[in-house]
Order: C-alpha cells, then sequence, then structure tokens
C-alpha cells in the first residue's frame, strides 16, 4: 500500500504535467506553430530537462495537448445540456457554433493540431473517433420512436469528418468575411441534408423541426461517460 509521501508526490507530479501541457497549450496560440521546447521550457519557467520528466519528447507532449483541445471540444458539448434549444436543428447547430468558436478563439492551436504536430493524422482521427461517439446520443435523438438507430455511428463519423474538413479550410482561408456565423451558416445546411439524406438510405425518418425530446440530456451524458 502507497504511503501518504507516494501519494502526494504523484499527485503533485500529475498536477504539474497538466500545467505544463495547458503552458503549451497557451505557447501554441502566443507563438505559433513553429514553438520549440525551450520557448516551452521558458513559458512553463521550468529548465528544459525537467520537461523530460514528464514527458518522453516533444511529440509525447503534443499529444498531450491534441488529448487537451479534445477535452475542450468534449467540455463544449456537454455545455448544451445548459441551453433550451427548441428543436433538434437547433441543438445540431449549437454544437456546430460551439466548435466553431473553439476555432475561432484557438486558431493556432487548431492549425497546430490539424497540420503541425508529428502524427497529426492520429490525434485527429483519434479526437474524430471520441467526439463522433459522444454525438451520438444527439442524433439518436433525431430519429423517430421504434425506428432502427445502427446507422447513427456511421452518421456521426461522417458528419465529424464533414466538419472537421469544412474546418481544416476555414483556418486556411483568407477571407476575412468567414467569421463563425458565416462558417456555420455555410456548414450547417450541409450538415442537416446529409443527416437526412443518410437516414433516408437507412429507411429511418428523420426531421430537424422536431422539439427536442426531454430525455435528450439524461441520454447524452450517459451515453458520454
Amino acid at each position: 500500500m502507497p504511503d501518504a509521501r507516494t501519494e502526494r508526490w504523484a499527485e503533485h507530479r500529475a498536477a504539474e504535467r497538466r500545467r505544463i501541457v495547458d503552458v503549451a497549450k497557451d505557447a501554441i496560440e502566443d507563438i505559433g506553430p513553429q514553438l520549440t521546447m525551450n520557448e516551452i521550457a521558458a513559458r512553463a519557467c521550468v529548465p528544459k530537462p525537467a520537461l523530460y520528466r514528464f514527458f518522453v519528447d516533444k511529440s509525447e507532449l503534443m499529444q498531450a495537448v491534441a488529448e487537451r483541445a479534445r477535452d475542450d471540444v468534449v467540455a463544449e458539448l456537454f455545455r448544451l445540456s445548459d441551453t433550451t434549444p427548441e428543436t433538434l436543428g437547433d441543438l445540431l447547430g449549437a454544437a456546430l457554433s460551439g466548435y466553431a468558436s473553439l476555432i475561432q478563439t484557438y486558431p493556432n492551436l487548431s492549425r497546430y493540431l490539424f497540420f503541425g504536430v508529428e502524427n497529426a493524422g492520429a490525434y485527429t482521427a483519434e479526437n474524430s473517433r471520441t467526439v463522433a461517439h459522444l454525438i451520438e446520443p444527439l442524433l439518436t435523438a433525431t430519429i423517430a420512436p421504434g425506428q432502427p438507430d445502427h446507422d447513427v455511428a456511421l452518421l456521426a463519423s461522417m458528419v465529424v469528418g464533414a466538419v472537421t474538413g469544412a474546418a481544416a479550410w476555414w483556418l486556411e482561408s483568407s477571407d476575412p468575411r468567414m467569421d463563425t456565423a458565416a462558417f456555420v451558416g455555410e456548414v450547417m445546411p450541409v450538415i442537416s441534408e446529409m443527416i437526412v439524406s443518410r437516414a433516408r438510405r437507412s429507411g429511418l425518418s428523420i426531421d430537424l423541426d422536431t422539439p427536442v425530446p426531454d430525455s435528450w440530456d439524461a441520454q447524452f451524458r450517459s451515453d458520454a461517460v
């Protein structure tokens, strides 16, 4: 059984690791995708060798940053349960708006994760799988009672893939008119049509003007755990 000092050290180590990840995340946003371990160490107020007590190399630290970014998306989805969208379409729009807001708030971090991380594709794919799993109950809520929902996982992956691709384009767009509202306005009709048409191919009936069911919040939280 570990003693109290061992447990305190483990807690301190975990807390310091989280702090370094937060520092790295902010440093990427401030400095840009070209930041170095030296710059991260300076921001964290630790000698560069100290970073390697918590992370094997820069790649491992960047993976932790990617996971933290995923947690931000998850937190944004959970925040939806505190809102009161009237229809299923409003609910999907709120989810898309939250995601777009994160990208606009952290553009350099988003660029780094999309384009500038070692093994960026693997991180993006893993994060996409996590988000797809989280929006499955949201999509399930759009299916009329009594209909099969075996294709929801595929549909969730398709939606996340489409939004991620559009977001990657948005990050590289030089059009100053493409703010969060404009991005959502462009993407939301496409996502809506994708959901409805894919459901139709599976013999399902989906109406995005349907009121949000009272059970959605409880279903979302239980499925997301």
